[in-house]
Protein backbone atom coordinates (compact mmCIF):
# COMPACT_ATOMS: atom_id res chain seq x y z
CA UNK A 1 0.00 0.00 0.00
CA UNK A 2 1.56 3.34 -0.96
CA UNK A 3 1.69 6.41 1.56
CA UNK A 4 0.44 9.58 0.65
CA UNK A 5 3.03 12.39 1.38
CA UNK A 6 2.57 13.87 4.87
CA UNK A 7 1.90 18.05 4.05
CA UNK A 8 4.98 20.10 5.07
CA UNK A 9 4.62 21.79 8.16
CA UNK A 10 4.14 25.68 7.73
CA UNK A 11 6.91 28.27 7.30
CA UNK A 12 8.17 30.42 10.23
CA UNK A 13 6.53 33.32 8.20
CA UNK A 14 3.32 31.78 7.45
CA UNK A 15 2.87 31.01 10.91
CA UNK A 16 3.64 34.42 12.22
CA UNK A 17 1.46 35.95 9.76
CA UNK A 18 -1.31 33.84 11.06
CA UNK A 19 -0.27 34.64 14.52
CA UNK A 20 -0.67 38.27 13.27
CA UNK A 21 -3.79 38.00 11.70
CA UNK A 22 -5.68 36.80 14.77
CA UNK A 23 -4.25 39.35 16.55
CA UNK A 24 -5.82 42.27 14.23
CA UNK A 25 -9.03 40.08 14.28
CA UNK A 26 -9.07 39.55 17.97
CA UNK A 27 -8.69 44.11 18.20
CA UNK A 28 -11.33 44.82 15.67
CA UNK A 29 -14.11 42.79 17.00
CA UNK A 30 -13.07 43.92 20.45
CA UNK A 31 -13.36 47.67 19.28
CA UNK A 32 -16.14 47.17 17.71
CA UNK A 33 -17.19 45.34 20.78
CA UNK A 34 -16.54 48.44 23.06
CA UNK A 35 -17.87 50.24 20.30
CA UNK A 36 -21.27 48.52 21.31
CA UNK A 37 -21.05 48.94 24.37
CA UNK A 38 -20.28 52.67 24.52
CA UNK A 39 -23.67 53.30 22.62
CA UNK A 40 -25.29 51.25 25.38
CA UNK A 41 -23.89 53.54 28.29
CA UNK A 42 -25.38 56.67 29.44
CA UNK A 43 -23.17 60.00 28.79
CA UNK A 44 -22.36 62.04 31.52
CA UNK A 45 -25.03 64.53 32.58
CA UNK A 46 -23.44 66.92 31.39
CA UNK A 47 -21.99 65.71 27.95
CA UNK A 48 -23.74 68.74 26.05
CA UNK A 49 -20.80 70.97 27.11
CA UNK A 50 -17.75 68.93 27.45
CA UNK A 51 -18.18 66.87 24.32
CA UNK A 52 -18.31 70.14 21.80
CA UNK A 53 -20.43 69.43 19.04
CA UNK A 54 -20.33 72.72 17.23
CA UNK A 55 -16.41 71.49 16.82
CA UNK A 56 -17.74 68.91 14.23
CA UNK A 57 -19.45 71.59 11.93
CA UNK A 58 -17.60 71.57 8.37
CA UNK A 59 -15.88 74.19 6.97
CA UNK A 60 -17.67 76.80 5.24
CA UNK A 61 -20.89 76.64 6.73
CA UNK A 62 -20.75 80.05 7.59
CA UNK A 63 -18.85 83.28 5.61
CA UNK A 64 -17.20 86.45 7.17
CA UNK A 65 -19.67 89.95 7.66
CA UNK A 66 -18.71 92.76 9.19
CA UNK A 67 -22.32 93.57 10.39
CA UNK A 68 -23.37 89.83 11.88
CA UNK A 69 -20.10 88.64 12.45
CA UNK A 70 -20.70 86.25 10.16
CA UNK A 71 -23.57 84.30 8.15
CA UNK A 72 -24.38 81.66 6.50
CA UNK A 73 -22.20 80.61 3.25
CA UNK A 74 -25.25 81.51 0.57
CA UNK A 75 -25.90 78.61 -1.77
CA UNK A 76 -24.31 75.90 0.55
CA UNK A 77 -25.35 72.48 0.66
CA UNK A 78 -23.13 70.28 3.25
CA UNK A 79 -24.01 67.28 5.26
CA UNK A 80 -23.39 67.79 9.42
CA UNK A 81 -22.32 64.71 11.39
CA UNK A 82 -21.94 64.66 14.96
CA UNK A 83 -23.24 61.75 17.37
CA UNK A 84 -27.04 61.04 16.88
CA UNK A 85 -27.43 63.03 13.45
CA UNK A 86 -26.59 62.93 10.04
CA UNK A 87 -28.38 66.27 8.36
CA UNK A 88 -28.57 67.91 5.24
CA UNK A 89 -28.11 71.08 5.09
CA UNK A 90 -28.83 73.84 2.15
CA UNK A 91 -28.34 77.59 2.40
CA UNK A 92 -30.81 79.67 0.24
CA UNK A 93 -29.11 83.29 -1.80
CA UNK A 94 -30.18 85.25 0.85
CA UNK A 95 -28.21 83.11 3.42
CA UNK A 96 -30.99 81.56 5.33
CA UNK A 97 -31.12 77.67 6.05
CA UNK A 98 -34.08 76.08 3.14
CA UNK A 99 -35.18 76.74 0.32
CA UNK A 100 -35.22 79.94 -2.38
CA UNK A 101 -38.12 81.88 -1.45
CA UNK A 102 -40.99 81.97 -3.67
CA UNK A 103 -42.82 85.47 -4.90
CA UNK A 104 -44.74 87.02 -2.37
CA UNK A 105 -48.72 86.36 -1.88
CA UNK A 106 -51.21 87.54 0.99
CA UNK A 107 -49.97 84.45 3.39
CA UNK A 108 -48.11 86.19 6.72
CA UNK A 109 -44.08 86.26 6.29
CA UNK A 110 -41.86 85.90 9.38
CA UNK A 111 -38.80 85.66 9.91
CA UNK A 112 -37.56 83.28 12.91
CA UNK A 113 -33.68 84.83 14.13
CA UNK A 114 -31.83 83.15 16.62
CA UNK A 115 -28.66 81.26 17.23
CA UNK A 116 -27.41 77.71 16.73
CA UNK A 117 -31.10 76.42 17.99
CA UNK A 118 -32.56 78.41 15.30
CA UNK A 119 -30.57 77.06 12.73
CA UNK A 120 -30.55 73.69 13.86
CA UNK A 121 -28.11 72.02 12.35
CA UNK A 122 -29.28 68.94 14.57
CA UNK A 123 -32.19 68.05 12.41
CA UNK A 124 -33.61 68.00 9.02
CA UNK A 125 -34.70 71.36 7.65
CA UNK A 126 -38.51 69.77 7.56
CA UNK A 127 -38.47 68.96 11.35
CA UNK A 128 -37.01 72.63 12.93
CA UNK A 129 -39.24 74.98 15.13
CA UNK A 130 -39.54 77.45 11.54
CA UNK A 131 -40.88 74.67 9.06
CA UNK A 132 -43.00 73.21 11.78
CA UNK A 133 -44.54 76.83 12.67
CA UNK A 134 -45.34 77.21 8.93
CA UNK A 135 -47.07 74.28 9.09
CA UNK A 136 -49.04 74.90 11.94
CA UNK A 137 -50.13 78.05 11.50
CA UNK A 138 -50.20 78.06 7.38
CA UNK A 139 -47.82 81.07 7.55
CA UNK A 140 -44.54 81.09 5.80
CA UNK A 141 -41.15 81.46 7.82
CA UNK A 142 -37.38 81.84 7.08
CA UNK A 143 -34.74 80.40 9.12
CA UNK A 144 -32.42 83.37 9.99
CA UNK A 145 -30.39 81.51 12.57
CA UNK A 146 -26.79 81.05 13.15
CA UNK A 147 -24.28 79.61 15.00
CA UNK A 148 -22.92 81.96 18.36
CA UNK A 149 -25.73 84.70 17.26
CA UNK A 150 -26.95 87.01 19.57
CA UNK A 151 -29.86 89.20 19.64
CA UNK A 152 -27.95 92.21 17.98
CA UNK A 153 -27.76 90.36 14.83
CA UNK A 154 -31.67 90.63 14.42
CA UNK A 155 -32.11 94.50 13.70
CA UNK A 156 -29.64 94.58 10.48
CA UNK A 157 -30.79 90.88 9.71
CA UNK A 158 -34.41 92.42 9.76
CA UNK A 159 -33.47 95.46 8.26
CA UNK A 160 -31.62 93.66 5.01
CA UNK A 161 -34.52 90.78 4.31
CA UNK A 162 -37.81 92.68 4.98
CA UNK A 163 -38.25 94.10 1.77
CA UNK A 164 -36.92 90.85 -0.32
CA UNK A 165 -39.06 88.96 1.36
CA UNK A 166 -42.12 91.54 2.18
CA UNK A 167 -41.41 90.35 6.48
CA UNK A 168 -44.74 90.61 8.37
CA UNK A 169 -43.00 89.57 12.21
CA UNK A 170 -39.80 88.45 13.65
CA UNK A 171 -39.55 86.01 16.57
CA UNK A 172 -36.01 86.31 17.85
CA UNK A 173 -35.33 82.99 19.72
CA UNK A 174 -33.84 84.52 23.12
CA UNK A 175 -31.18 81.59 24.00
CA UNK A 176 -30.60 82.06 28.20
CA UNK A 177 -27.51 79.80 28.03
CA UNK A 178 -25.05 82.02 26.39
CA UNK A 179 -26.97 85.17 24.64
CA UNK A 180 -26.42 87.66 27.58
CA UNK A 181 -22.95 87.01 27.34
CA UNK A 182 -22.71 87.26 23.52
CA UNK A 183 -24.98 91.00 23.68
CA UNK A 184 -21.88 92.40 25.96
CA UNK A 185 -19.36 91.07 23.71
CA UNK A 186 -21.06 91.87 20.38
CA UNK A 187 -19.49 95.28 20.36
CA UNK A 188 -15.83 94.26 20.86
CA UNK A 189 -16.07 91.20 18.41
CA UNK A 190 -17.37 93.74 15.57
CA UNK A 191 -14.52 96.14 16.27
CA UNK A 192 -12.28 93.18 16.16
CA UNK A 193 -13.82 91.93 12.62
CA UNK A 194 -13.94 95.30 11.42
CA UNK A 195 -11.38 95.40 8.71
CA UNK A 196 -12.56 91.75 7.73
CA UNK A 197 -13.81 90.95 4.07
CA UNK A 198 -16.85 90.51 3.46
CA UNK A 199 -17.97 86.76 2.48
CA UNK A 200 -14.85 84.96 3.28
CA UNK A 201 -15.59 81.18 3.78
CA UNK A 202 -14.45 80.58 7.77
CA UNK A 203 -12.38 77.17 8.69
CA UNK A 204 -11.72 75.97 11.74
CA UNK A 205 -8.19 74.41 13.08
CA UNK A 206 -6.46 71.48 11.22
CA UNK A 207 -7.75 68.14 12.63
CA UNK A 208 -6.83 65.43 10.69
CA UNK A 209 -9.53 63.62 8.63
CA UNK A 210 -8.98 60.25 10.03
CA UNK A 211 -10.02 61.79 13.54
CA UNK A 212 -12.16 63.82 12.38
CA UNK A 213 -14.54 61.16 10.41
CA UNK A 214 -14.24 59.10 13.73
CA UNK A 215 -15.11 62.07 16.19
CA UNK A 216 -18.20 62.32 13.96
CA UNK A 217 -19.99 58.81 14.38
CA UNK A 218 -18.29 57.02 17.41
CA UNK A 219 -19.56 56.84 20.48
CA UNK A 220 -16.41 55.52 21.99
CA UNK A 221 -14.24 58.06 20.81
CA UNK A 222 -17.04 60.38 21.89
CA UNK A 223 -16.63 58.71 25.55
CA UNK A 224 -12.91 59.26 25.22
CA UNK A 225 -13.63 62.83 24.44
CA UNK A 226 -16.07 63.95 27.21
CA UNK A 227 -13.50 62.18 29.89
CA UNK A 228 -10.78 64.13 28.25
CA UNK A 229 -12.09 67.31 28.65
CA UNK A 230 -13.74 66.27 32.22
CA UNK A 231 -9.62 66.14 33.39
CA UNK A 232 -9.32 69.97 32.08
CA UNK A 233 -12.23 70.93 34.11
CA UNK A 234 -11.21 69.97 36.79
CA UNK A 235 -7.75 71.92 36.19
CA UNK A 236 -7.55 74.90 38.19
CA UNK A 237 -6.94 77.94 35.92
CA UNK A 238 -9.08 76.19 33.25
CA UNK A 239 -10.05 78.71 30.16
CA UNK A 240 -13.17 76.52 29.29
CA UNK A 241 -14.18 75.60 33.58
CA UNK A 242 -13.96 79.77 33.93
CA UNK A 243 -15.84 80.08 30.75
CA UNK A 244 -18.75 78.33 31.50
CA UNK A 245 -18.63 78.97 35.42
CA UNK A 246 -19.42 82.71 34.25
CA UNK A 247 -22.32 81.43 32.47
CA UNK A 248 -23.87 79.01 34.68
CA UNK A 249 -23.67 81.09 38.07
CA UNK A 250 -26.03 83.39 36.48
CA UNK A 251 -28.44 80.37 37.09
CA UNK A 252 -27.72 80.33 41.13
CA UNK A 253 -28.74 82.62 44.14
CA UNK A 254 -25.64 84.35 43.96
CA UNK A 255 -25.95 85.25 39.92
CA UNK A 256 -29.04 86.86 40.36
CA UNK A 257 -27.66 89.78 41.23
CA UNK A 258 -25.09 89.96 38.25
CA UNK A 259 -28.21 89.83 35.58
CA UNK A 260 -28.87 93.51 35.73
CA UNK A 261 -25.31 94.45 34.30
CA UNK A 262 -25.76 91.54 31.86
CA UNK A 263 -29.24 92.88 30.46
CA UNK A 264 -27.74 96.18 29.54
CA UNK A 265 -26.37 94.99 26.43
CA UNK A 266 -29.59 93.05 26.34
CA UNK A 267 -31.89 95.67 26.20
CA UNK A 268 -29.87 97.98 23.73
CA UNK A 269 -29.85 94.72 21.14
CA UNK A 270 -34.28 94.82 21.87
CA UNK A 271 -34.45 98.21 21.27
CA UNK A 272 -33.09 98.02 18.31
CA UNK A 273 -34.97 94.92 17.03
CA UNK A 274 -38.13 96.56 18.00
CA UNK A 275 -37.18 99.63 16.04
CA UNK A 276 -36.59 97.86 13.02
CA UNK A 277 -39.85 96.25 13.05
CA UNK A 278 -42.15 99.57 14.01
CA UNK A 279 -40.00 100.85 11.18
CA UNK A 280 -41.95 98.57 8.94
CA UNK A 281 -45.29 98.16 10.92
CA UNK A 282 -43.65 94.75 11.88
CA UNK A 283 -44.55 92.40 14.95
CA UNK A 284 -42.11 91.29 17.40
CA UNK A 285 -41.95 88.21 19.82
CA UNK A 286 -39.23 87.14 21.88
CA UNK A 287 -39.70 83.27 22.50
CA UNK A 288 -37.46 82.28 25.32
CA UNK A 289 -35.38 79.16 25.25
CA UNK A 290 -33.89 77.87 28.09
CA UNK A 291 -30.77 75.79 28.22
CA UNK A 292 -31.11 72.05 28.30
CA UNK A 293 -30.24 71.25 32.81
CA UNK A 294 -32.93 73.95 33.14
CA UNK A 295 -35.27 71.44 31.40
CA UNK A 296 -34.36 68.20 32.71
CA UNK A 297 -33.43 67.50 36.42
CA UNK A 298 -31.13 65.13 35.59
CA UNK A 299 -28.23 67.51 33.64
CA UNK A 300 -28.25 69.72 36.50
CA UNK A 301 -26.05 68.19 39.09
CA UNK A 302 -23.42 66.71 36.41
CA UNK A 303 -23.27 70.30 34.71
CA UNK A 304 -22.95 72.51 38.22
CA UNK A 305 -20.47 70.02 39.11
CA UNK A 306 -18.27 70.64 36.47
CA UNK A 307 -17.32 74.45 37.38
CA UNK A 308 -17.90 73.62 41.31
CA UNK A 309 -21.26 75.05 41.90
CA UNK A 310 -23.49 73.96 44.40
CA UNK A 311 -27.14 72.86 42.48
CA UNK A 312 -29.14 73.10 46.01
CA UNK A 313 -28.41 77.13 45.54
CA UNK A 314 -29.67 77.17 41.90
CA UNK A 315 -31.93 79.56 40.38
CA UNK A 316 -32.91 78.02 37.21
CA UNK A 317 -35.69 80.26 36.49
CA UNK A 318 -34.06 83.43 37.42
CA UNK A 319 -32.36 84.61 34.14
CA UNK A 320 -35.98 83.67 32.56
CA UNK A 321 -37.61 85.73 35.39
CA UNK A 322 -35.67 88.82 34.31
CA UNK A 323 -35.66 88.89 30.89
CA UNK A 324 -39.43 88.76 30.75
CA UNK A 325 -39.34 91.60 33.24
CA UNK A 326 -37.31 93.48 30.83
CA UNK A 327 -39.27 92.49 27.57
CA UNK A 328 -42.56 94.05 29.38
CA UNK A 329 -41.26 96.86 30.50
CA UNK A 330 -39.39 97.67 26.85
CA UNK A 331 -43.17 96.51 25.90
CA UNK A 332 -42.17 93.61 23.51
CA UNK A 333 -44.04 90.35 23.31
CA UNK A 334 -42.64 87.00 24.85
CA UNK A 335 -43.49 83.19 24.42
CA UNK A 336 -41.86 81.44 27.22
CA UNK A 337 -40.45 77.99 25.67
CA UNK A 338 -39.51 76.31 29.32
CA UNK A 339 -42.50 74.91 30.83
CA UNK A 340 -43.73 72.90 27.93
CA UNK A 341 -40.33 71.59 27.23
CA UNK A 342 -40.14 70.81 31.11
CA UNK A 343 -43.49 68.71 30.61
CA UNK A 344 -42.18 67.02 27.50
CA UNK A 345 -38.87 65.78 29.39
CA UNK A 346 -41.33 64.22 31.61
CA UNK A 347 -43.22 62.58 29.53
CA UNK A 348 -40.22 61.32 28.18
CA UNK A 349 -39.90 63.03 25.02
CA UNK A 350 -35.97 63.55 25.33
CA UNK A 351 -36.39 67.28 24.15
CA UNK A 352 -32.31 67.96 23.87
CA UNK A 353 -29.39 65.85 22.57
CA UNK A 354 -27.44 63.70 25.10
CA UNK A 355 -23.96 64.78 23.56
CA UNK A 356 -24.87 67.66 21.78
CA UNK A 357 -27.58 69.99 24.07
CA UNK A 358 -29.67 71.54 20.87
CA UNK A 359 -33.35 70.53 20.32
CA UNK A 360 -34.00 67.12 18.68
CA UNK A 361 -36.90 66.43 16.37
CA UNK A 362 -39.36 65.86 19.89
CA UNK A 363 -37.69 69.28 20.79
CA UNK A 364 -38.51 71.22 17.88
CA UNK A 365 -42.03 70.17 17.61
CA UNK A 366 -42.75 71.42 21.36
CA UNK A 367 -41.00 74.82 20.43
CA UNK A 368 -43.20 75.14 17.21
CA UNK A 369 -46.51 74.48 18.61
CA UNK A 370 -45.89 76.62 21.47
CA UNK A 371 -44.63 79.37 19.13
CA UNK A 372 -47.54 78.90 17.54
CA UNK A 373 -50.19 79.12 20.47
CA UNK A 374 -48.34 82.59 21.65
CA UNK A 375 -48.32 83.93 17.67
CA UNK A 376 -52.05 83.15 17.41
CA UNK A 377 -54.14 82.12 20.83
CA UNK A 378 -56.85 81.83 18.75
CA UNK A 379 -55.68 78.41 17.80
Amino acid sequence: MTMSPSPAPPSRARRWLSRLGLVLGGLVVGVIAAELLARLIEPHGAADILFNAPGNAPDGLYVTDKELLHRPNPGLNVTVRSLGYEVPIRVNSLGLRGAEPGPETATPRWLIQGDSFTFAAQVREEDTATARLATALGWETFNGGADAWGTFQAAPLFRRLAEPLGLDGMVIVFFLGNDLFDNERYPMERQRHANRPDGNPMVGGFTHPVVRFFTRRSYLLGQWRVQSALREFAREGSPERGRWKGELRLFTQEGQGELGGKLRATETAILAAKRATEERGAKLVVAIAPPAFVVEEDRLAPTFGLVGLDPAKAELDGPERQVKALLDRLGVASCSLTTPLRAAAKAGEDPYFQYDGHWTAAGHAVVATTLASCLDPSR
